[in-house]
């Protein structure tokens, strides 16, 4: 929700949004367990190219599952995520 918050892409009460003019700053946006993501919400139209957002099936702040241990479960996806971010350095 922080990430969400500094984004701009979702409400947050006292959050500091980044200014849209640092935003070619900003390599890549890694989301794990993203509580949004359960309800469709995604990153603003000034990320959404260099987001990855990885939801552990069974999670339930995610995925709306039933298994809690699920959410802190993504040692799967970290290889991944920095690659990604990697190939954009």
């Amino acid at each position: 929700m922080v990430t969400h918050g500094v984004l701009g892409s979702a409400p947050l009460p006292g959050a500091w949004v980044l200014p849209p003019e640092l935003s070619s700053r900003v390599v890549a946006v890694l989301l794990f367990g993203d509580p949004l993501r359960l309800i469709g919400g995604t990153v603003g139209p000034l990320y959404a190219d260099r987001t990855a957002n990885y939801c552990a099936a069974g999670d339930p702040v995610c995925a709306g599952g039933v298994f809690p241990a699920a959410h802190g479960s993504y040692e799967w996806a970290f290889a991944n995520a920095a690659g990604q971010v990697g190939a954009r350095l």
